[in-house]
C-alpha cells in the first residue's frame, strides 16, 4: 500500500467479509506500529476487538478458543501473552531430555 488510507479500506474491507455476525479479531504484532495503528482505528465494540504484541501462545490461544465471544477471546489471548513470558535465570530441566 502507498498510503495508510488505502489500508484502512483494505482492512475495514477484509474484516466485514470475514464478519459473520459474531465480530472480528484482529491480531497484530508490534504494539505503535503501521499494522497495529490501522487496526485500533477499526475497533467496534463487539465487532471488531485488536490485540497487538502478539506471540507465539497467543496464537495458540486465539485458534483454540475461536469460539468464544469476542471480548472474552480477546481477554484470554492478552492474559496468555502475559503469562506466557518468563526468565529464565538457571536450568532445572534434564539436559537429556
Amino acid at each position: 500500500y502507498t498510503d495508510t488510507e488505502s489500508m484502512l479500506r483494505a482492512v475495514h474491507q477484509q474484516i466485514a467479509s470475514l464478519d459473520d455476525g459474531s465480530g472480528v479479531l484482529v491480531m497484530t504484532d508490534i504494539y505503535g506500529a503501521t499494522p497495529s495503528n490501522t487496526a485500533c482505528k477499526l475497533v467496534k465494540a463487539g465487532h471488531v476487538d485488536v490485540v497487538s504484541g502478539v506471540n507465539l501462545p497467543m496464537l495458540l490461544k486465539a485458534l483454540t478458543y475461536r469460539l468464544e465471544p469476542l471480548e472474552q477471546l480477546a481477554e484470554r489471548i492478552a492474559n496468555g501473552g502475559r503469562n506466557g513470558i518468563f526468565r529464565v535465570e538457571e536450568c532445572n530441566c534434564d539436559a537429556g531430555t
